[in-house]
């Protein structure tokens, strides 16, 4: 477990120390080290309070999606000046160009920002054109080529952290 901040240690050096017999066959049949990484997001639907886990085993598209979510967070927390936003998302994928043609990735689309552990339960739009779609509509997404899925709604009355006893660390 990595804390804030920290960088991930040196695997292909690791794994060259590392024993074969650590070794395991990976999804292509080949042996590969005992050491890798993965980056995780914690989610929460805010209709059934059904927690989700997603992990990336440090994938390029995953590292961009996960990256942009924690740059545009930050960002949104050090403007406002509000520890306590927390990014309301649609999920959704956008394509990535690669040196094989392209392909699509993961994309966490941001469609609003809501304060947890506030008083307020009032979300804040990312865009300041206004409140969340009701429940049930559809979120617009800009134009690239991502997926239209349901958008979640903001915490009302006990905040998120204090609910699930948990809180995220950047």
């Amino acid at each position: 477990m990595l804390g804030p901040g920290e960088t991930f240690p040196d695997f292909k050096r690791l794994n060259a120390e590392a024993p074969r017999e650590e070794w395991y066959p990976g999804p292509n049949g080949e042996l590969v080290g005992p050491y890798s990484g993965q980056k995780l997001v914690h989610l929460l639907d805010m209709d059934s309070m059904a927690r989700y886990t997603w992990t990336d085993p440090l994938t390029v598209g995953g590292s961009i999606a996960i990256g942009d979510l924690v740059d545009q967070t930050n960002l949104k927390r050090k403007i406002k000046r509000e520890e306590n936003l927390f990014p309301v998302i649609t999920l959704s994928d956008t394509f990535m160009p690669t040196r094989f043609g392209g392909r699509q990735r993961p994309h966490l689309l941001i469609v609003g920002w809501t304060p947890i552990g506030s008083s307020s339960p009032t979300p804040v739009t990312g865009s300041g054109e206004g409140p969340l779609p009701p429940a049930g509509e559809k979120a617009a997404l800009p134009d690239q080529s991502t997926k239209k899925t349901s958008a979640a709604k903001p915490a009302k009355g006990k905040s998120i952290a204090e609910g699930i006893d948990d809180e995220i660390p950047w």
